[in-house]
């Protein structure tokens, strides 16, 4: 029988880590407490509001959640990516409304780009700062090139970027970008002027989503050419397959199975349109 791999499954730290994350949300994100969060109005006219709570993401923070696979050199932990599943794990049982999941996605992203800026940018989630993916074009390819933002000469971003996780909660946004010299990812905070966010209205309450519209936005240039084409299909195909994974976990009390459900938990974060019904095929 051949050897197993040595870092194959969880290890003790992962371990360690994902217990007191499901103790973390055993004691703080209950079911019921999640429904007076998300489902206390269930008009189907209700306002479409990010309904979350800061202070316990402040608490995952000063958990090392946010550091835990950000490189050492950047400040952060340098654990695997298995501890990311861990946490994921944990944060898509409990349904909890908050960032952290899409700010892995980023980071791991930012962490194959291997330049100063994504260093920089690595630096600043490890102490906390939310970050999102905005690489999907209308169509929703994840591959870098189908994007619909381009990056001008000067360094402007202009277009759309669709599908953005958690993007009322995030204070910056990782955006793949077409230039005259290929493919760009581009680092821009939340409150850029000519940065426009529109929320989409989506049935998942636990979650926000949102179209980023940028007009002549500046950024800082985190990875140019070929090699942030191939890295970011690569990692944002990663991140498509690990949204399924942690969202299908059952959420205790709040996912429960029904009926009437016509397709799996995670495929209604896709913007609903109230013209279609509800048994349509996505």
């Amino acid at each position: 029988m051949a050897e197993q791999p040595k870092n194959f499954g969880f290890g003790e730290d992962e371990t360690m880590l994902r217990d007191s994350a499901r103790k973390f949300f055993a004691d703080h994100s209950t079911a019921d407490k999640l429904h007076r969060l998300v489902a206390h109005d269930f008009r189907i006219d209700r306002p479409n509001e990010s309904v979350w709570e800061p202070q316990l993401w402040q608490q995952m923070i000063e958990l090392g959640w946010t550091a835990a696979c950000v490189p050492e050199a950047a400040g952060g932990l340098g654990m695997p990516v298995v501890a990311a599943i861990a946490l994921a794990e944990e944060i898509g049982r409990s349904a909890c409304p908050s960032p952290p999941i899409t700010t892995m996605a980023a980071t791991f992203v930012l962490n194959a780009c291997d330049t100063q800026a994504a260093q920089d940018a690595l630096a600043g989630i490890a102490e906390g700062k939310a970050t999102a993916l905005a690489v999907t074009n209308q169509k929703g390819s994840w591959h870098a090139e189908d994007t619909d933002v381009t990056l001008s000469a000067d360094g402007r971003l202009t277009g759309h970027a669709y599908f953005v996780q958690d993007a009322r909660k995030c204070e910056q946004f990782v955006v793949s970008a077409r230039s005259d010299q290929g493919v760009a990812l581009v680092l821009v905070a939340a409150d850029a002027e000519g940065l426009t966010l529109t929320p989409d209205a989506i049935i998942d309450l636990t979650r926000d989503q949102a179209r980023l519209s940028f007009d002549g936005v500046q950024g800082t240039l985190v990875l140019r050419r070929a090699k942030a084409q191939a890295r970011s299909r690569r990692h944002c195909l990663q991140d498509s397959v690990l949204f399924p994974r942690i969202w299908s976990v059952p959420a205790s009390g709040y996912y429960k199975p029904q009926p009437s459900m016509p397709r799996p938990a995670f495929s209604l974060t896709a913007p609903w349109d109230s013209s279609r019904p509800l048994n349509t095929r996505w």
